[in-house]
């Protein structure tokens, strides 16, 4: 009994004496690679097969699948992402691996009209995480980790189909 309990003491001890979990850091992130307008398939041929989104993946992915445009560099791109209300300062340096929590917080915002831009730690990105879990548009993570090219490539995918099939209001009778 007294072995489980220091198991469970040392496995608890980042959590309680407040260390953050350090991010995976990649050293050259597809949007760094392929960073024009010009090379776009490129970016998402390379995405799909990272098993870490970064920070500037994430954001470069987002506002070329949102806006149809992205910006030339990280600092540039999250600037846009913090005028487009989806961010209230940067997630983080630019090849830091992008928190589930914030990719989760910018679709909702997009789909579901929701106006409260993520922040770290935030419960709006725990929520935004819970939400897509439950459309099916996220696999089962927690807002803190982080996913693979792929699976942000399907997010994106199904934010697509979703907003495409989404049914609207019935016309108001005349």
């Amino acid at each position: 009994m007294r072995s489980r309990c220091l198991w469970i003491t040392f496995a608890l001890a980042p959590g309680l004496a407040g260390c953050a979990q350090p991010r995976t850091i990649v050293e050259a992130p597809a949007a760094q690679q392929w960073p024009a307008p010009e090379g776009e398939l490129d970016f998402f041929d390379a995405l799909a097969s990272q098993s870490i989104v970064t920070n500037d993946d994430a954001l470069h992915a987002l506002l070329i699948a949102r806006t149809g445009a992205t910006e030339a560099s990280f600092e540039q791109r999250t600037a846009r992402a913090i005028q487009l209300g989806w961010l209230d300062d940067s997630p983080g340096p630019p090849g830091e691996s992008a928190q589930v929590g914030m990719v989760a917080s910018i679709a909702a915002h997009e789909l579901l009209a929701s106006a409260r831009p993520w922040r770290p730690s935030s419960i709006h990105a725990l929520a935004a995480t819970k939400r897509l879990r439950e459309l099916g548009m996220l696999p089962i993570r927690s807002p803190e980790q982080a996913l693979t090219g792929a699976e942000l490539l399907a997010l994106l995918r199904r934010m697509e189909i979703f907003e495409a099939t989404r049914t609207s209001p019935p016309p108001l009778p005349e």
